[in-house]
């Protein structure tokens, strides 16, 4: 039975890494998801990843939510060689001159080329692929913006093991982190 994932603490105890389900409120945009998750922490500093799965949200952190522990799931420690199935929302971009561009809607192959480039740094090998994507506007209060939003499912293969579980930690992509996006759901 694999292990579970943790981290040190500032005083040097090792940290369970938790996935906590939420039930989310029907009608909850993308900001004021945001307002919410952040809201459960009471603090900028090392804000937790989050995803949007429709009726519920899964947030990852070490740290113990009151009133929801129930609710925990611990990581699971990926073994190199392990194949897997993942699940990533990402918002997918190429920098050119110092600035983000987006790719463009129904470019498959070049999300699926981005996700490629992230496996390769995160420490796995994409096998199989599947995206679908769509520009989503948050309605930040005076100063909405959007995104791209790309849902992948992709089989993959684990190449480096501290480097995945790293980024089940940590997350995949630059963009959008504080609105649901960058988790990685095996």
């Amino acid at each position: 039975m694999p292990g579970r994932l943790t981290e040190k603490s500032t005083s040097g105890h090792k940290k369970m890494l938790l996935d906590y389900t939420i039930h989310k409120p029907a009608v909850m945009d993308a900001y004021k998801l945001h307002q919410m998750v952040a809201g459960l922490f009471n603090s900028d500093r090392d804000p937790p990843l989050f995803c949007d799965r429709g009726d519920n949200i899964v947030v990852r952190t070490t740290r113990e939510l009151s009133g929801v522990n129930k609710d925990a799931v611990p990581v699971p420690i990926i073994i190199e060689g392990e194949v897997r199935v993942i699940e990533l929302r990402a918002s997918c971009f190429v920098s050119s001159g110092g600035k983000k561009i987006f790719l463009k809607p129904g470019d498959w192959k070049a999300r699926h080329e981005w996700l490629r480039k992230k496996g390769a740094r995160h420490g796995f090998e994409v096998l199989t692929v599947n995206c679908i994507s769509k520009t989503i506007k948050i309605q930040k209060p005076g100063a909405p913006f959007v995104l791209d939003q790309t849902d992948f499912t992709a089989t993959i293969k684990i190449l480096d093991q501290p480097k995945f579980n790293n980024a089940l930690k940590v997350g995949v992509g630059a963009k959008g982190r504080a609105f649901g996006f960058g988790l990685l759901i095996v």
